[in-house]
């Protein structure tokens, strides 16, 4: 990129961009925003075009308008649901003098099963365990049953290895004889 003068080295560090086919108007890349080079350096285009400043401003007052009319919206939503919230307390509060009434009942109830559920569970805890102890009990008794059977295994094989060596043994002595 050429520098021909100081404001396009100026440009160059603000980040500004020279419009194609304008000489003094320039667009910063980041934001969009346009500038205009004076003797002085760059300033905001609005700052030279009043006709840009007063749209700006109009579309400001619009957009404030319109946020006024909705917040003016929200507040009738917002009384219109406080009296119904009060119409609804009032009815509330002639129901919780009825349910006073059908609490104590009802606590009487869940107080008998809780009680019913205390006991079960303590039943159920005796039953799980004693299920883990059979468990361990099944569980021994497998270990057990595998190592007598591995014993048993290697007492056949023992058996098996004495009868090769006592047959050999007397196909010696039979030998040994007819010598």
């Amino acid at each position: 990129m050429k520098f021909r003068t100081a404001y396009d080295i100026i440009a160059h560090i603000l980040g500004l961009q020279q419009l194609t086919g304008k000489e003094k108007i320039f667009v910063k890349k980041d934001s969009g925003k346009r500038y205009i080079r004076t003797k002085w350096g760059f300033e905001p285009v609005e700052k030279h075009n009043l006709k840009i400043k007063i749209l700006r401003l109009e579309h400001e007052i619009d957009k404030l308008k319109t946020e006024n009319e909705e917040l003016k919206y929200n507040n009738e939503t917002l009384i219109r649901k406080k009296e119904g919230l009060k119409k609804q307390l009032a009815l509330s509060q002639d129901n919780g003098k009825k349910l006073k009434k059908e609490k104590g009942f009802l606590n009487k109830l869940l107080k008998e099963v809780l009680d019913k559920n205390l006991s079960l569970d303590k039943r159920y805890e005796r039953q799980l365990k004693s299920r883990e102890n059979t468990d361990k009990q099944l569980e021994n008794l497998k270990s057990s049953k595998d190592h007598l059977l591995e014993q048993y295994n290697s007492l056949i094989e023992k058996n098996r290895e004495q009868k090769k060596h006592l047959q050999e043994l007397q196909k010696v002595i039979s030998e040994l004889k007819k010598r």
